[in-house]
């Protein structure tokens, strides 16, 4: 650094502490917009070598080149394993991570190929696409070293799971389940190691982890295939409840919410297998694109675009992730599509919009196929006009030249990297990293390369040598922090640096504002439940005890576990399951000192909900009937029934009644609509209600009954 620097951070700190909220203490450090710490659990769980938890001689140990069997790095076809990447298919001599081996001897002499060899060689390297580069040690790393915020992004691709080799794979390929799994996966991980990271729902939430000493992490949502079908709204509500705060609306092709950004090695690939397997595997390369006069033509992120934007139904989804003070994330968007958010995000007063990772067109060399995730000029003016942010890409791609600060020598390294940073800051962006590790996509390049990189080459071996970043490249998660002292060592002005130094803090802002800008309540809260101590085999809160005392709804969307101190679950460094469809458990076996705190809990009940039954003989709905929970504030409204609810449908002579708290009846009906029923009350007290269904008489019915809170 140079002596000028220290000056200018204690300026620059006074700055922060102006403008972060009251009481808080503004944040330094840099923020990860876009990375995969759950990937070992996406395309069927047979994809990457090594995981992210246990000790790294086991987590990362040398992988077996899927030999003699397939083992992960597989594809379903004999010959696209060995041409799609350097550590894919049969890579023999490159499956280098942590050596275990012992060597093995036959009458005291040393059997060749037994010994161990050097650990990591040759993986993690910087155009892994198939080795684990989120080690929980290289992770802790870069979170002791400047890392403050990452967003997590759980991503799946059916496309890519269904061509994975079959026999490597644990899961099916169904993209909302497997984000489920990996969300599941992530708490408990931070379950696990609550002693250094925790997940953030809220930016108060993530400032006090990070003033604890701990590693906020952000739930995100990546999928092609989002809500392909069903009522999305209450899909997003469930998300919600599970801690996801960031949603792309597409991913690698168009879907019921808008057209993606064509991509054409995807779409390539898409066509080979296509032609291969003589069927329709997917929508990626199904995409329009047409120029200004309307003719069709080659995707080419310029002249020719996705014809298509936002949908009714995209439109609509996004307005309602703004409702709920979610960030905007327009990564993969179409043009067309970025400009109906932008559009909408004006309506709502200039809304903060996230493009979580992205390159700028203007830095990246004409000799890329660039395409539309490559961000323009007047798109770069959009996240400004909202206050919004970007994570510039650490990909390899050549640049051009940007000012004279920085030698772009070595193209595709920090060197790169650099022309496109300094382009974003002048342009006026607020600016993090948009790594998109474990991505399935290359990283920077090494600057220790005789051929290539001559002049870094010969610097580096008279500074003393090279490091791990300058032989490997972007190679895993714990390096962020060696590419910050690259990027000054190649000359980077501090100035830039420090940009990158207040991106926690410039996203935690950005989330403050868009929580801020919230406008629907998603739910009711239960007061705190404990129905248990942690005596016996554990502590036991469960859901199904609480809705048959009458104590919460039937069907929560979200829940809230801590001690009986007030900490939060994550933070006690216990195993524990905390969910809304569970309620929240802890088996002392399970705990290292064979013993569980006293916790719990509370729920978050829907505003709409449905139930289905099929009854008979319930006496008018005095008997026999299928029951359902909701909670009511005093003053609330509930309007349900079989008819003129949205969601509501019935067959025969159908038969609502609602009882109150104390267990008396409060409203009933029998044939609002025909036979059908419908009826409204409104809430005199707080407390939960019991909506009971059945059927006239002792007649027969079946129905769904609808309700909305409002």
């Amino acid at each position: 650094m140079s002596s000028r620097q220290p000056l200018f951070l204690v300026a620059f700190l006074c700055v922060l502490g102006a403008s972060a909220p009251a009481g808080a203490q503004a944040v330094y450090g840099y923020a990860d917009l876009h990375s995969h710490l759950m990937a070992e659990h996406s395309f069927g769980g047979g994809w990457f070598a090594g995981k992210l938890e246990g000790p790294m001689d086991v987590a990362v140990q040398r992988c077996d080149g899927n030999f003699p069997f397939k083992s992960h790095a597989a594809t379903r076809f004999p010959v696209v394993s060995e041409l799609l990447g350097d550590d894919t298919g049969w890579h023999e001599g490159k499956k280098r991570g942590y050596d275990r081996r012992q060597c093995q001897y036959f009458l005291g002499i040393k059997i060749p190929g037994t010994c161990p060899q050097t650990h990591f060689e040759q993986w993690p390297m910087w155009n892994a696409i198939a080795h684990q580069q989120m080690w929980q040690g290289w992770l802790q790393q870069a979170y002791q070293n400047g890392l403050r915020v990452m967003v997590v992004s759980v991503a799946e691709s059916n496309f890519l799971c269904s061509n994975t080799a079959p026999s490597t794979r644990r899961y099916d390929c169904d993209e909302m389940a497997s984000i489920k799994r990996q969300i599941s996966a992530a708490q408990g991980f931070v379950s696990r190691n609550s002693g250094w990271v925790g997940i953030a729902t809220t930016p108060a939430q993530a400032r006090s982890l990070i003033q604890q000493g701990k590693l906020a992490l952000v739930l995100a949502v990546e999928v092609t295939q989002l809500f392909p079908s069903g009522d999305y709204l209450a899909q997003l509500d469930e998300l919600r409840s599970m801690g996801v705060r960031s949603v792309q609306v597409v991913h690698h092709a168009d879907n019921r919410f808008g057209g993606a950004a064509p991509i054409k090695e995807l779409i390539g690939a898409a066509n080979k297998i296509e032609t291969i397997t003589f069927s329709e595997q997917t929508r990626i390369n199904d995409i329009v694109c047409r120029n200004g006069s309307g003719s069709s033509g080659t995707c080419n992120g310029d002249t020719y675009l996705n014809e298509r934007g936002l949908t009714a139904e995209g439109d609509a989804l996004v307005r309602a992730m703004m409702d709920r003070g979610m960030l905007v994330d327009v990564a993969h968007l179409s043009r067309k599509g970025f400009v109906n958010v932008y559009q909408i995000a004006q309506q709502r007063g200039n809304y903060p919009l996230l493009y979580s990772h992205a390159h700028m067109w203007n830095t990246i060399d004409s000799s890329v196929d660039r395409h539309e995730k490559y961000i323009k000029q007047d798109e770069i003016q959009m996240i400004t006009n909202t206050g919004g942010m970007v994570g510039l890409r650490t990909g390899p791609e050549p640049t051009v030249q940007y000012g004279s600060a920085v030698s772009n020598s070595c193209q595709g390294s920090a060197r790169s990297f650099a022309q496109s940073l300094m382009y974003a800051v002048d342009n006026g962006l607020k600016v993090g990293f948009g790594a998109d590790l474990n991505g399935f996509t290359s990283q920077l390049k090494p600057r220790y390369n005789f051929f290539g990189c001559y002049s870094d080459f010969n610097q580096i071996n008279n500074a003393g040598g090279p490091n791990d970043l300058h032989k490997k490249g972007l190679a895993h998660v714990g390096l962020l922090p060696t590419l910050m002292s690259d990027l000054q060592a190649v000359g980077t002005p501090s100035y830039y640096l420090d940009h990158l130094n207040r991106s926690a803090e410039n996203f935690l802002q950005m989330w403050e504002r868009s929580a801020s800008m919230a406008t629907v309540q998603t739910g009711n809260w239960t007061g705190w439940l404990n129905r248990d101590g942690p005596s016996g085999s554990g502590d036991w809160e469960g859901l199904s005890d609480f809705v048959l005392a009458g104590q919460t709804c039937s069907s929560p969307v979200g829940i809230e576990c801590q001690n009986t101190s007030g900490v939060n679950w994550t933070q006690t460094g216990e195993v524990y399951t905390c969910a809304p469809t569970v309620g929240g458990i802890c088996n002392n076996a399970n705990q290292s000192d064979g013993y569980c705190q006293d916790y719990r809990v509370r729920f978050l009940c829907p505003m709409s909900g449905t139930f289905s039954y099929s009854a008979s003989n319930t006496n008018s709905a005095q008997q026999n009937t299928p029951t359902h929970n909701v909670l009511l504030n005093a003053g609330q409204t509930i309007q349900l029934g079989t008819c003129s609810v949205s969601g509501a449908s019935g067959s025969g002579d159908t038969y609502l009644r609602l009882y109150g708290p104390g267990g008396t009846q409060v409203a009933v009906n029998d044939d609002s609509c025909g036979l059908l029923t419908y009826m409204s009350f409104t809430a005199t007290q707080s407390g939960t209600y019991q909506i009971r269904a059945g059927c006239y008489s002792s007649n027969s019915c079946s129905g769904t009954v609808a309700y909305t809170i409002q």
